[in-house]
């Protein structure tokens, strides 16, 4: 490596270019080869990191609660998981343990005693905000169950749904306008009667005063007697509705739907989660949950009681229309109130009340058949009525004669009058009511007995990060959820 050049002024000099050279050339190298090993650690560390934390977080969402996913479709992970402390700690315990598994290497693939080549030594890993169920006006429990139902439910029952409650809205089906105008004649009717101070209308016709036809021992009118009615009871005050409730991060709130259908959606998702009279959901804290959206009373009896009210009233409105549009009912009606001088009653008084006891009477008849399975169309014909009036002026008969009935084929079901009532009830009340069943039935399965949807999130936003022997520190923040 050396030249030796000869003497100058009694010194040897040599020439070592080459060794210098070389010796620097080695320098580059090496740094150039240490960086790159260091660069490739780096981008590996980093790639590791997000692997490990997207398989820690799948992990952690693969633990969504069983019964709510078999039985109502619906995918969200219990924070209590199963004990009656929500805690969303708990996320985090269990995300900190996958991160570990995944982070750390096994003392088998080191090669010839070789060090760890990522070198992590800790990892830290953070919920930063969590979306519950029931955040929101429009909660995730919603719109899991609209997307459910938009792959069940066809266009065009829909447009049937819709065109049910066109024909109310055209026809003035109103319900409550019958009560006022019931009220009302009653009162006309008692004040232009003249004679006995004690007697009232509804002494001869107790039917008139429909308002005091409930009680719990009138369903037999409407179910047949016989017929056994579930006696299941809940306690609202624990239920999603009456306690208070966990809050998420407001950030986090789900879009609002734009689907003009989503509320037929969510309600044909209630008729086919939770059953109805006609279709009873077994093994349920009641029996008649879609009346519990409807209604929210405590107990079957009382949901069904207040159910068969509706109903009647509904029908005994829409019965009022046909009765209206008949001559041959107006002409009954007429000669039925000729006769109403003999009670010194003005006959025009006598009128209203007899077109809402027929009315009402068919109606009582109706739901019936809805609460036997039968169909009703909205609007019936006069043709298609079970009762008449004519048994009044008809001697041996009595106050309504039964008319030879003919099947209805093409009508509504029972299920069908209630979407119509269902899409008369606030969204925000169905969603509660809704969210009160379910938490209600979740809790008679084992090892579910403190349960809440108010625990229960679908959407994380974490924060994981590693810090390694070589003095770095790594980080990254995702979010995640079901859909």
């Amino acid at each position: 490596m050396y030249k030796k050049e000869g003497k100058v002024e009694n010194r040897i000099r040599f020439k070592g270019q080459i060794t210098v050279t070389l010796a620097l050339v080695l320098m580059v190298v090496v740094s150039l080869l240490l960086s790159m090993v260091e660069a490739a650690r780096s981008a590996a560390l980093e790639v590791k990191l997000e692997c490990a934390a997207q398989t820690a977080v799948y992990s952690l969402f693969a633990q969504y609660h069983n019964e709510l996913a078999n039985r109502y479709d619906l995918l969200f992970i219990d924070s209590s998981f199963q004990s009656n402390a929500p805690s969303f700690a708990k996320l985090e315990e269990i995300l900190q343990e996958y991160m570990e598994q995944n982070c750390k290497v096994p003392k088998d693939q080191f090669f010839l005693n070789t060090r760890d080549w990522y070198g992590i030594e800790k990892t830290i890993c953070a919920v930063e905000a969590v979306r519950l169920a029931s955040d929101s006006s429009s909660p995730a429990l919603y719109q899991q169950a609209v997307s459910y139902m938009k792959d069940l439910v066809t266009a065009d029952y829909c447009e049937d749904i819709k065109s049910w409650i066109k024909v109310v809205e055209k026809e003035s089906i109103d319900p409550e306008e019958l009560v006022r105008q019931n009220k009302k004649s009653i009162e006309n009717a008692e004040e232009g009667y003249e004679g006995d101070e004690k007697w009232r209308i509804t002494t001869l016709y107790p039917e008139f005063d429909l308002q005091k036809m409930f009680g719990e021992k009138e369903l037999v009118w409407f179910t047949g007697v016989g017929k056994a009615l579930s006696p299941k009871k809940i306690n609202l005050q624990n239920t999603y509705s009456f306690r208070h409730k966990n809050e998420g991060s407001k950030e986090l709130n789900p879009p609002k739907l734009t689907d003009p259908l989503q509320d037929i959606y969510f309600n044909e998702y209630i008729l086919l989660k939770l059953g109805s009279y006609t279709e009873v959901e077994k093994d349920g804290a009641l029996d008649y949950q879609s009346e519990y959206v409807l209604q929210g009373k405590s107990s079957d009896m009382e949901n069904l009681l207040h159910m068969c009210k509706d109903l009647f009233f509904l029908r005994a409105a829409a019965n009022m229309i046909p009765l209206a549009k008949s001559e041959e009912a107006k002409m009954i009606v007429e000669t039925i109130s000729s006769f109403a001088v003999l009670i010194d009653l003005p006959p025009d008084m006598v009128k209203p009340l007899l077109y809402i006891l027929w009315a009402g009477v068919e109606g009582l008849l109706d739901t019936q058949d809805l609460l036997n399975g039968g169909r009703v169309p909205l609007i019936k014909s006069y043709q298609d009525f079970s009762i008449s009036l004519k048994g009044i002026t008809t001697p041996g008969e009595g106050l309504y004669m039964r008319k030879e009935k003919h099947a209805i084929t093409d009508g509504l079901c029972y299920e069908d009058y209630l979407r119509i009532f269902l899409l008369d009830v606030s969204r925000q009340t169905r969603i509660s009511r809704c969210m009160d069943m379910i938490e209600a039935n979740i809790r008679l399965t084992q090892g579910n007995e403190y349960f809440r949807l108010d625990a229960c999130t679908d959407l994380i936003i974490v924060q994981i990060s590693v810090e390694t022997g070589f003095g770095h520190f790594y980080s990254i923040r995702r979010k995640y959820s079901y859909f």
